[in-house]
């Protein structure tokens, strides 16, 4: 007999209750999880024709700044909230299909879900709280004990199922909720802001711990993030959302490689912007044997106007405004000089020795008027005139405040958009 389900209309059982689980969407579509054409309207805010697919046993990370509708698409794949229009399928079962009446309950989903709150029981014991979802599937009671105790094991916390949440750290509860997502094997993990509520230290660690167990259970996963660190570290895919909207999806390298849109490119990370004419476009070998398309902007500095080369990510004419990005973590700094070769010192900064060599293209010329040392990197901020460019070097500082400097990118970490 099929799986129990309800209308589309939330608080109304269907006539029609019994439909089969394994109701496809024609034709069938790929990917083990399927969302097509998701649509809940809020009155304002909401999600709008939202559709991606995630292959089994990859993590995808839904990114975007708050507002965006990446918690709203969540909460419509687990059946927390009823959509609109559109259609959730994983593997070969459909969860959501407004066209055909189906929405199935969340209890019948098999779909785990860790929360930004932990949401734990206080008055029940670690263990009894990872015990919840295998006692609500009525699992044989001589079977939990072995499979909590696995699970606790797993996210490092052998020894702890006695406890109660509040004897707990931030990072321990947040641990005792992902082995309660995870415990009863569920065909899919959701993760909403699971890391926002953590320090930086334990962020870190518990990101490690969702990476390592999704890896070593083979489990498919959305994970929903503001973070553009978390979604670099720990996605197969991102999914870029912005007003409700998809903007762009791929792998991380893919994003960080040819991102379609300043937003994009500054969601990903910090981005230096610098803004120009399109002088030319033309082929270009790159260090890695490929030819690519780039671009030749005119920038105008203080000293003058300098070209710079990035590739283009979309097409454009000469003539037109584009924006040059460089990554910090791209960039070169070396001494600027004077006519005779000699590196400038801080008491000759603006005095119009500066010659060509520090104009050449590709670079631009400026003063380092910050610099934050760290424990592994050096973060430098120079001031090339029309705009402040942070910079980031391995090791300690080399280079003090005051200092004159050429700052250039390669042309193939170089980013040419025309928006």
């Amino acid at each position: 007999m099929g799986e129990q389900v309800r209308a589309a209309r939330p608080g109304h059982e269907s006539a029609a209750a019994e439909r089969p689980a394994t109701a496809r969407l024609a034709p069938e579509p790929p990917g083990y999880l399927q969302v097509t054409g998701l649509t809940r309207d809020f009155g304002g805010g909401g999600v709008r024709d939202v559709t991606f697919s995630v292959q089994r046993g990859k993590l995808v990370t839904l990114l975007g700044p708050s507002g965006c509708g990446k918690t709203t698409t969540l909460r419509c794949i687990a059946g927390i909230e009823v959509p609109d229009s559109g259609a959730v399928r994983v593997g070969d079962r459909t969860m959501t299909n407004t066209a055909q009446r189906v929405q199935l309950r969340p209890e019948r989903r098999d779909i785990g879900m860790v929360f930004q709150s932990y949401a734990l029981w206080p008055h029940m014991s670690v263990f009894e709280n990872v015990a919840f979802p295998l006692r609500m599937r009525r699992e044989r009671t001589a079977a939990i004990r072995p499979r909590v105790e696995e699970m606790l094991d797993l996210v490092g916390l052998a020894g702890m199922g006695k406890r109660r949440p509040g004897q707990l750290s931030g990072g321990q509860q947040q641990r005792v909720a992902l082995a309660r997502a995870l415990v009863y094997r569920p065909s899919l993990l959701l993760l909403d802001e699971p890391l926002s509520n953590l320090d930086a230290a334990l962020r870190d660690a518990i990101r490690r711990d969702i990476g390592r167990l999704q890896r070593e259970l083979g489990i498919t996963a959305v994970y929903v993030t503001h973070d553009q660190d978390e979604a670099m570290m720990l996605s197969d895919q991102i999914i870029v959302m912005k007003d409700g909207s998809i903007v762009q999806d791929g792998t991380p390298a893919e994003l960080l490689a040819a991102p379609e849109s300043l937003f994009v490119a500054r969601l990903l990370g910090q981005a230096n912007v610098v803004e120009g004419v399109l002088a030319a476009t033309r082929s270009q070998a790159m260090p890695d044997g490929t030819t690519a398309r780039v671009a030749d902007v005119d920038v105008a500095t203080g000293q003058g106007v300098c070209r710079l080369t990035a590739r283009l990510i979309k097409d454009a004419a000469a003539g037109d405004r584009v924006s040059v990005v460089w990554r910090p973590g791209d960039l070169v700094i070396e001494p600027a000089a004077d006519a005779a070769g000699t590196p400038l010192a801080a008491s000759a900064l603006n005095d119009g020795a500066l010659n060509d060599g520090a104009l050449n293209d590709g670079a631009l010329a400026g003063d380092v008027v910050d610099v934050r040392a760290g424990s592994s990197l050096t973060d430098y901020t120079i001031d090339v005139g029309t705009a402040k460019i942070r910079a980031l070097r391995l090791g300690r500082a080399v280079t003090p405040v005051g200092s004159r400097v050429v700052v250039s990118c390669p042309a193939d970490r170089a980013i040419c958009l025309s928006d």
